[in-house]
Formats: C-alpha cells, sequence, structure tokens
C-alpha cells in the first residue's frame, strides 16, 4: 500500500499564509482610508482601481487581485487545504475572490455604480481580515508547537 506525501510542515503552512496575506490580503486594502471614513463614489473607484486592479505590479506585469488569488492558489493552496480550519478561510476568500470577477472587468468604467464598488470593498474587507487571521492563527500554532 502506497502512502500519501507527508503533511505540510507548519512552518511551510506559515509561509504559505504571510505570502498570501501579503501579496493579497495587505494589497486590496493598501489605500483604504482610516476606519469610520467614507469615501466618495469616484474616491472609491480610484482607490479600487489601485487596490484591486493593480494589486501587484512589477515590471513585466499587473495582476488583479484574483489573478493574485490564483496564482497564489495554483503555487500554495494545497498546503492549507487538507487543514479544516485554513480551508474554511480558503472558502471565504475564494468567495470574496469570486463576488469581484465580474465586476473588475468593469471597475475603470461609470458602467459601475455604487452599490458594486461598496461591495467590491465590502470583498476587499473580507479578503483583508481572513488573510490576516489565517496567518495569526498559523502562526499561533506553529508557537505552540502544533504540526
Amino acid at each position: 500500500m502506497e502512502r500519501g506525501a507527508p503533511p505540510p510542515s507548519a512552518s511551510r503552512r506559515l509561509d504559505a499564509a504571510s505570502r498570501l496575506r501579503h501579496d493579497l490580503g495587505k494589497a486590496v486594502r493598501l489605500s483604504s482610508p482610516a476606519a469610520g471614513s467614507r469615501e466618495g463614489v469616484e474616491a472609491l473607484r480610484v482607490r479600487l482601481i489601485a487596490d484591486l486592479l493593480e494589486t501587484r505590479s512589477a515590471s513585466r506585469e499587473t495582476l488583479d487581485a484574483a489573478a493574485v488569488f490564483d496564482r497564489w492558489l495554483a503555487a500554495d493552496g494545497a498546503l492549507l487545504a487538507a487543514e479544516p480550519a485554513c480551508a474554511a478561510r480558503l472558502d471565504r476568500i475564494r468567495a470574496a475572490i469570486d463576488s469581484m470577477r465580474p465586476r473588475l472587468p468593469r471597475l475603470r468604467s461609470l458602467s459601475l455604480g455604487e452599490v458594486d464598488l461598496r461591495e467590491l470593498d465590502a470583498a476587499a474587507r473580507v479578503i483583508d481580515e481572513e488573510t490576516r487571521a489565517l496567518r495569526e492563527e498559523l502562526a499561533r500554532a506553529l508557537r505552540e508547537g502544533a504540526r
């Protein structure tokens, strides 16, 4: 009987969660105003364009939030998907990304109204919160010696 690959170590899971937090979670709210501030529609659109359409920029490519998540998922998603608590957080992140997908191509146009912009912002907030919590939980588990 063949045995499957050993489960990833706690440090590898933490590294994967840290990359997701850095590359996606922080970036989707990078330009957001202080808590409690209310942005006008056009200021919100400008911020969301920067945070969601230009989530990762390098000399050769610019990736939107969905592409950043898809790339991370292909490279590192399996490291976390087998653990139920991590999988639940990933499901919430995936749902937020999926809610963004149909809106992102229209973000630069005026056809995307205030309701859609606020929903994009709410989805970005979920990604921010879930990536932060995922990373913190895995860091705590590593400190406590969980494998």
